[in-house]
């Protein structure tokens, strides 16, 4: 799961039109994917790993099952649809959900090449 966020960072990081999107938003947030924990910033047009948050207790947070995480980035669900029929808990406002979801969608394209020539 963490070599695809790592493809999805890039793929959002190469793209000017998505950097745009993210260019006056900072914020951190925690993927929990059952017990594993994947922070990700979104810093002033980039998005890149952290590897500590000091202020862990005060981060956003996205929680739930792998799959379910997995169709959400591949853009192939909605995160907005997931948090409203509970499957996914988090604690992002919905400006901040609009925007994620938006970044999973236009970062898929290359992102599923990228792992298909991965597989074969």
């Amino acid at each position: 799961m963490k070599e695809l966020i790592n493809l999805w960072i890039e793929q959002v990081n190469q793209k000017q039109a998505l950097r745009k999107m993210i260019k006056g938003s900072s914020f951190s947030f925690q993927l929990r994917i059952g017990k594993k924990e994947i922070l990700i910033k979104i810093d002033n047009g980039a998005i890149y790993l952290e590897e500590y948050s000091q202020l862990k207790a005060h981060l956003k947070k996205l929680e739930g099952k792998e799959e379910l995480i997995l169709s959400i980035i591949l853009g192939e669900r909605k995160l907005r649809d997931a948090v409203k029929n509970n499957e996914i808990t988090t604690t992002f406002s919905l400006r901040e959900q609009l925007l994620l979801e938006s970044l999973f969608f236009l970062g898929k394209p290359m992102l599923l090449k990228k792992i298909s020539a991965k597989i074969y």
